[in-house]
């Protein structure tokens, strides 16, 4: 992405929140409005979706390397003088597991999904160990999950839980987020090994440069 991509992107994010504040109907728009998913064209930026929340998940990254207090951070929404946001100079590398149906991962690899474990408990006692060995440089954030009567959780259809790996690199963050995601046990869940690594990075900026030329 050039310097030319991000001005435009900022302009085009400008113009947005200023139609969401209408003529004068709302004037006090405050909070994480929106959040823009652009695609990089020959001819400049392209929004392809808006979402009235903090991206998921995008927000997980960002949060563990805030340097400011967030609940001062949100006053000064509130109160309409937040100037700008600070962040550690660290990388962080956030993947998920999720159950063994979502994406279509049992039909497409039946192979490596462990029928006996669909439907059993999620263990995360092993993985929140690791911040012993860490400290906050592991993050675990259950998401898709529900604690039942029996007092143990359970994944449902959706991303279930996510693991975020802080460190001086990406490599570093990344190695992180898998030894997280690696100490979860139960419920079948599957997980991309391949996210922020070297080849996927490379991937997707050869992606990138494919897409400029076909759009």
């Amino acid at each position: 992405m050039t310097s030319a991509d991000r001005e435009k992107e900022i302009q085009i994010v400008n113009k947005i929140f200023k139609k969401l504040k209408g003529r004068g109907s709302n004037p006090e728009l405050r909070g994480i409005p929106f959040y823009e998913a652009f695609i990089h064209t020959e001819r400049g930026p392209k929004i392809l979706e808006n979402n009235s929340r903090p991206g998921d998940p995008e927000i997980q990254n960002l949060l563990p390397i805030l340097k400011d207090d967030f609940v001062d951070v949100c006053f000064r929404i509130l109160d309409g003088n937040l100037k700008r946001v600070q962040f550690e100079k660290r990388a962080t590398v956030v993947t998920y597991m999720a159950p063994p149906n979502y994406g279509g991962f049992k039909n497409v690899f039946p192979e490596r999904v462990n029928s006996s474990e669909i439907g059993k408990p999620v263990d995360l006692s092993e993985a929140y160990d690791l911040t012993k060995k860490y400290e906050d440089n592991v993050r675990i954030y259950p998401g898709s999950m529900e604690l039942r009567d029996d007092g143990q959780t359970y994944a449902l259809g959706s991303r279930t839980v996510c693991a975020v790996g802080i460190g001086e690199t990406i490599e570093d963050a990344r190695e992180k987020s898998l030894e997280g995601l690696r100490a979860i046990k139960g419920g079948a869940l599957w997980f991309r090994t391949d996210i922020a690594s070297r080849e996927h990075i490379a991937k997707s900026i050869e992606h990138m440069k494919k897409l400029r030329n076909k759009w």
